[in-house]
């Protein structure tokens, strides 16, 4: 574990016997944080009284993990290694690994908030560390599983005594939150867009030349299915003469289902996995269109992926699929395609038009600009930090 600069008491193996009048916020996370978490982190040090500290699960050699963005360093970061374990039940042991050390790493921490993403440390605050302020938790996605009983009744009991639950679209709230009964009536939902810091795409250029039209998959490989009609779409466009490419990035689950496309296809190409901090410019400065196609399930329906957002501020028009929050984004403002999932031509006609069609991307690209301001974190911040105000005046 990493021993980490302190003001007030401590945390690691040291503890300060100094007193401090400011707040502690402990955000811990079961694995690399993203950009969004980067986003939030950044508001909280920057308020007064408040002292944010990171504690997050370091899973570098993970699927789904990504380099930790180095805009984080400034943070107290705590960051928790596990040893690899083998035989029976091998991923449930090691999380249980990773779960005690982060509670240890709390213990010492003592924080007045522990702002957590994942619900098995919403239950370990609740149960163990009882911080002052109690626990804010960070929805960012859900499961079929936690709409399935008996693990309905534990995600409700855990959510009922979250003090302020964050949530990326209203559909959260409305179609999980609510619909299943999991908070209370008068329970404290802020809605937060997986948003864009304005700096993250300071100094970008946007490719401009249209003669190859690249379709770019950027950041968690996430439903074979759609990945593979990416890819299928690709094909389709150049035979029928639209000289089309694709660029992956990043990782997941998927990603053998990514690196088998891109071996079988000379125009699709994989750039590896990318710090999202400093990365993001680079590989959307190499694409015309985002794919931000998922699964069909009721979990992606009413999800809002920080892609939407950054193809946005990057001026390259997502790909979304139809009937879902996102593509209600995409249909307000203007900005983009919507395609069904295994819809046959539907990523080969999006690209064919793009292509052909220079009038229709320059309307895109004046959309996209005008709607930066939904997708820019600057909108919400004042938000957050008024919640989290609040939160701690309590």
């Amino acid at each position: 574990m990493v021993k980490l600069e302190r003001k007030g008491r401590g945390i690691g193996t040291g503890m300060s016997s100094e007193s401090s009048t400011d707040k502690r916020v402990a955000w811990v996370a079961m694995g690399e944080p993203g950009s969004s978490a980067v986003n939030k982190l950044t508001a909280l040090q920057s308020m007064n009284g408040v002292d944010a500290f990171l504690v997050y699960w370091a899973r570098e050699s993970a699927a789904c993990s990504y380099p930790l963005a180095s805009a984080l360093q400034r943070h107290r970061v705590q960051a928790v290694k596990v040893q690899r374990r083998t035989g029976p039940l091998a991923g449930i042991r090691r999380r249980w690994d990773a779960i005690r050390q982060v509670h240890r790493s709390l213990g010492n921490l003592k924080p007045d908030v522990v702002h957590a993403s994942a619900l098995d440390i919403v239950a370990l605050s609740l149960l163990f560390v009882r911080p002052r302020h109690g626990v804010v938790f960070d929805l960012h996605d859900t499961r079929s599983w936690m709409r399935q009983w008996p693990w309905r009744h534990l995600v409700r009991a855990c959510l009922r005594r979250a003090r302020l639950v964050l949530v990326t679209s209203p559909r959260f709230e409305t179609d999980f939150l609510r619909k299943y009964n999991l908070i209370g009536a008068s329970q404290r939902v802020l809605v937060l867009p997986n948003c864009v810091a304005d700096d993250v795409f300071r100094g970008y250029r946007r490719k401009r030349n249209h003669e190859t039209i690249t379709l770019g998959y950027i950041g968690t490989f996430r439903g074979r299915e759609a990945i593979i009609a990416m890819a299928e779409g690709i094909i389709q466009a150049r035979r029928a003469g639209i000289p089309a490419n694709g660029l992956f990035a990043g990782t997941g689950i998927d990603l053998p289902t990514v690196l088998d496309l891109c071996r079988s296809n000379d125009c699709l190409s994989y750039a590896g996995a990318f710090d999202q901090s400093r990365d993001l410019p680079r590989l959307y400065g190499q694409v015309d269109l985002v794919y931000a196609v998922y699964d069909n399930s009721e979990d992606k329906r009413i999800h809002l992926a920080y892609r939407l957002g950054e193809s946005v501020f990057a001026g390259t028009p997502p790909l979304v699929m139809r009937d879902t929050y996102m593509s209600e984004l995409v249909s307000r403002y203007n900005i983009g395609f919507t395609v069904g999932l295994g819809e046959p031509g539907g990523v080969r006609d999006v690209l064919c038009r793009y292509y052909s069609e220079p009038e229709l991307r320059a309307r895109l690209q004046a959309n996209m600009q005008a709607a930066k301001g939904f997708f820019s974190f600057e909108t919400y911040v004042q938000s957050f930090k008024d919640e989290y105000t609040r939160l701690l005046a309590e």
